[in-house]
C-alpha cells in the first residue's frame, strides 16, 4: 500500500486507541492493530526527518537550543520559506507500506452495534469497505 507522509500528521494515538477499543471481532481487531503498528513504525521515521528539518532551519541560541517567540511555542526561523518547501517535499513523499487491504462490512458491524465515525474510517486507508 502506498501512502503519502502527510497522512502521519493526522494520525494520533488517541484516535487509534478509540478504534482499537471498539468491541470488534477479534480477527478484525488483530488485523487493524497490525496495520496501525506498521503505520506507527513508518511514522517514527517521518517525524525524525521532520525534526531534522526543524533543527536545520530553526534559529538557535548560543547553547544550540532552538529559539522561540515569547510564547515559547512559535519557532524563530532562519528561512521559513525554505523550511516549508522541504517540509512539503517530505510530506508529499509516497512510501510503500506492506499492509494488505482489510475487507470490512460496515452493515454487518452496525448490526452488532459497532460503528465507525467518518474520521475514523479516513484514518484507515487499508480498509476495503464491502458494498
Amino acid at each position: 500500500m502506498k501512502i503519502k507522509n502527510i497522512y502521519f500528521e493526522r494520525l494520533q494515538s488517541s484516535q487509534i486507541e478509540s478504534i482499537l477499543n471498539k468491541d470488534l471481532p477479534i480477527k478484525l481487531a488483530y488485523l487493524i492493530g497490525r496495520a496501525f503498528d506498521k503505520l506507527n513504525s513508518e511514522s517514527r521515521t517521518y517525524f525524525k526527518m521532520k525534526q531534522k528539518l526543524i533543527e536545520k532551519w530553526a534559529e538557535k541560541d548560543k547553547n544550540g537550543k532552538i529559539k522561540t517567540e515569547k510564547d515559547n511555542q512559535t519557532i524563530i526561523w532562519k528561512d521559513y520559506n525554505k523550511f516549508i518547501k522541504e517540509l512539503r517535499e517530505l510530506q508529499d513523499t509516497e512510501v510503500e507500506i506492506n499492509i494488505k487491504p482489510i475487507e470490512i462490512d460496515l452493515d454487518e458491524l452496525e448490526k452488532k452495534g459497532i460503528t465507525f465515525k467518518p474520521g475514523e474510517i479516513m484514518l484507515m486507508p487499508f480498509l476495503k469497505i464491502k458494498t
